[in-house]
Parts: C-alpha cells; sequence; structure tokens
C-alpha cells in the first residue's frame, strides 16, 4: 500500500472529511483529494505524506475522546498565524 493510499484509507477508518484533513494543515480540500487519488500536478515530497497522514492519525484520535472541533479550531488558528507571518516577510 502507498503513503497516497494509506492516507485515504486512514482517513476514512477514522471517519474524517477531506476538509476536515484540509483545515487541520491549510490546504485546500481539492488538494487532499489531489493528493488521495495521486491525480493532477501534486508534487507532494514524502515528508510532506507523512506529515499528512500523521495529522490524520491524531485528529483520529482526537476525534475518539469527542474533542475533534477543539483541534480543528487550533490548528486552524495556528494555520492562520503562520500565515500572517509568512505574508509579512
Amino acid at each position: 500500500m502507498t503513503l497516497r493510499e494509506r492516507i485515504a484509507y486512514t482517513r476514512t477508518i477514522y471517519k474524517l472529511s477531506q476538509t476536515n484533513v484540509a483545515d487541520a494543515l491549510g490546504v485546500s480540500r481539492n488538494y487532499i483529494s489531489m493528493i488521495e487519488n495521486n491525480n493532477g500536478n501534486v508534487g507532494a515530497t514524502q515528508e510532506r505524506l507523512e506529515e499528512i497522514l500523521n495529522i490524520i492519525y491524531k485528529l483520529g484520535e482526537e476525534k475518539k475522546k469527542g474533542r475533534l472541533q477543539d483541534v480543528l479550531n487550533d490548528l486552524k488558528t495556528i494555520n492562520k498565524n503562520k500565515n500572517k507571518e509568512y505574508k509579512g516577510r
């Protein structure tokens, strides 16, 4: 099983949407779809694919604890701050 297949499979097992994962990473849902389906010109590195898989594990485990929305809100805030810092350079 490839990393891209593991991303889709793990996300499905945890019953997470592509939107949940995209929001946590600060990317579009379409990007996650292209990653999972290996289509388009998405040149994701092995490191990036592992990062996506790790965030899915984290979200899934937090969802089991009933904390998914709290974690998503925290990650959205972190991503917004990162984007502000990046634009300020």
